[in-house]
Parts: structure tokens; C-alpha cells; sequence
């Protein structure tokens, strides 16, 4: 049993130590859009996305990808095929500032289905009566060019328990802090549990909420 629990642990270090080797990440372009597209439909990171046209979507990431405000790193294996990536913004009011101004028929669609949404919460907290309901709700720092916020982050099943997921962490922590940035925030569900070990080596503090988890780390 012992010496099964060595080689399993041997073939596991093995595993993610090939994978960087094979592993790429850079930051995304504009060619990736169809790719990032692709990986925020097999999860939605934000419910408003399927909200909004496929049209409006590519136009938010062109947008995200050109900013100077947003970081999107893509990680890709040696087939060049994407095997995830994360999305992080900072003084995100100016970001949406800008992406308002720019694009105000999809900014309205999203800010619609946020307000409903908030509603929707509004009334949900004033009914129910569970255990949790002394924690409190999910919120953000106040926006500011110090604090950056994760949007989304995916690693492709295949790809999953190999690395690719904490060097994606930490790539992304080396580029906000050369853009500035002391702190990040990103809000975990209630399935936190099944990707525990990803925060724990990144190095992450963690708030429990009535629903799912606040993660924070300063940079």
C-alpha cells in the first residue's frame, strides 16, 4: 500500500512537471477570441454572458483584450490548442466606464440583467431562513488601480490535476503586481471544496459567505 501511495505520488509530481514543460502561457490576442468564447460557454463565469448576443460577447473580449485595464492569459499545450485560461480586471470602474461608452447597447443588456439579478437577491434574502443567514453576501472592494478582480478562470477536464491551474495564478500575480496591483479578489461557490488545493497553493485568504466563498491575496 505504502510503496503504491509513493509511485502514485512520484507519477503525479511527474505529470505536472511534464505539463510545464509542455505548457505555454501568454497573454491573449486577438486571435484567441473564438478559443476564450469557446471556454466561457463550457462555464459560465458570469450569468450575464449568456445574456447577451455571440456578437456582443466577441466584443467585450476585443475590447478586454486591448485594454490596459484587464489581464487575460491563455494557457495552451504544445498542440497549440487552448487548455484554459483567467480573466482578471483592475480600477475596474473605468474599465466599464470605457466599455460603456464604447459599446452602450451590450452594456445595457448586462447592467438590465445585473439590476433583476440584484432584485431577484433582494427578495430571495428577505424569505429565506437558513442556518447561514447570519453571513454576510458576496461584495467587492471598493474599484481603485490597486485592486483587481478575477471575472472567470477555466481549466479544460483533460488538463485538470496537472499545474496548469496554479501556474495560471501565478503568472497572472507576476503581471498585475508589474501593472501595480496589491490585491486581488475573486468570488468562489459553494463548490469551493473541489478546488481547495489551487488556493491553498497560491496562497489565498478566504471568507465564507452565505453563499460560497470571498478569496483574497495580496500581492
Amino acid at each position: 500500500m505504502l510503496a503504491a501511495m509513493k509511485m502514485a505520488t512520484m507519477t503525479n509530481k511527474m505529470s505536472k512537471k511534464e505539463t510545464r514543460k509542455l505548457l505555454t502561457i501568454e497573454p491573449a490576442g486577438p486571435a484567441d477570441i473564438a478559443g476564450l468564447v469557446e471556454l466561457l460557454n463550457i462555464k459560465h463565469p458570469t450569468a450575464w454572458i449568456k445574456r447577451i448576443s455571440h456578437a456582443g460577447l466577441q466584443k467585450f473580449l476585443r475590447y478586454s483584450i486591448n485594454n490596459l485595464r484587464s489581464v487575460i492569459l491563455m494557457a495552451r499545450m504544445d498542440d497549440d490548442r487552448s487548455a484554459g485560461y483567467i480573466f482578471s480586471t483592475f480600477d475596474t470602474k473605468r474599465f466599464w466606464l470605457g466599455f460603456s461608452s464604447r459599446y452602450p447597447v451590450t452594456m445595457s443588456r448586462i447592467i438590465s440583467y445585473r439590476l433583476r439579478g440584484l432584485y431577484n437577491a433582494y427578495k430571495r434574502r428577505n424569505h429565506e431562513q437558513g442556518n447561514l443567514s447570519h453571513l454576510p453576501g458576496f461584495s467587492w472592494s471598493p474599484s481603485g488601480p490597486g485592486t483587481a478582480r478575477i471575472m472567470g478562470t477555466l481549466v479544460r477536464k483533460e488538463h485538470r490535476g496537472k499545474g496548469v491551474a496554479t501556474e495560471l495564478y501565478k503568472r497572472l500575480f507576476d503581471a498585475l503586481r508589474e501593472k501595480k496591483c496589491y490585491k486581488i479578489e475573486e468570488y468562489m461557490g459553494p463548490d469551493y471544496c473541489d478546488f481547495v488545493g489551487k488556493y491553498q497553493d497560491c496562497g489565498w485568504d478566504f471568507q465564507q459567505l452565505n453563499k460560497g466563498y470571498k478569496m483574497v491575496k495580496y500581492l
